[in-house]
């Protein structure tokens, strides 16, 4: 594996994961708990043995244990779960290319998951994998979560049904097809020329 993957930053905390984005309704009324998420034993286990049976580069995997804190994350907030590590770029490149302890590894979870235990285990797993040094979302990582935990089916979640129904209701009218006057081709496009002709779009 590449140890430069790019990975986003705010000062000195390395983020893995999209930019922050606000909540869906449902997920901004989620309650907040007074105590924070627990790591399973043997959620840890599962995710430890995967990591060793799996032929994938996880420089922090020794370290899982005794390196994770999960909090929770404001419901506000639009992301499931969120990992981020103490660490600046250059600090984080060097514990990954000499396997060194990587500090305090935060692991936030959206308390609307406490609906769905499923999804509940599935993104803390996806988490877990990114804790160990696991920093893209490539095929290995998500064949690692999935051999944890599959997503449940979406009639079998009632959270997901929710928050696919939030989803389409935010995004809008589907965007209008327009015919190139030129050559007559059809396509979805802001750009004020076709992407075919090049001629200028009405």
């Amino acid at each position: 594996m590449d140890f430069s993957t790019p990975v986003d930053s705010r000062d000195d905390v390395q983020r893995i994961g999209p930019a922050r984005i606000p909540a869906s309704p449902h997920m901004a009324k989620a309650a907040m708990p007074d105590v924070p998420p627990t790591l399973e034993q043997g959620l840890l286990d599962e995710v430890l043995t995967a990591l060793t049976e799996e032929e994938v580069e996880a420089p922090f995997k020794s370290f899982l244990a005794k390196c994770v804190e999960l909090t929770w994350l404001s419901p506000e907030e639009g992301d499931l779960g969120r990992t981020s590590f103490d660490l600046n770029q250059a600090e984080m490149v060097r514990r990954r290319r000499h396997r060194l302890n990587p500090g305090t590894v935060r692991i936030e979870l959206h308390p609307v998951l406490l609906e769905d235990e499923a999804l509940y285990r599935r993104t803390l797993a996806h988490e877990l994998f990114h804790a160990a040094g696991i920093t893209d979302h490539g095929d290995a990582h998500d064949r690692l979560t999935d051999n944890i935990q599959r997503s449940p089916r979406l009639s079998d979640s009632r959270l997901l049904q929710i928050l696919k129904q939030e989803a389409e209701m935010d995004s809008g009218p589907p965007p209008a097809q327009r015919a190139c006057p030129s050559c007559g081709q059809k396509q979805v496009v802001a750009r004020p020329r076709c992407q075919s002709c090049n001629e200028r779009m009405p």
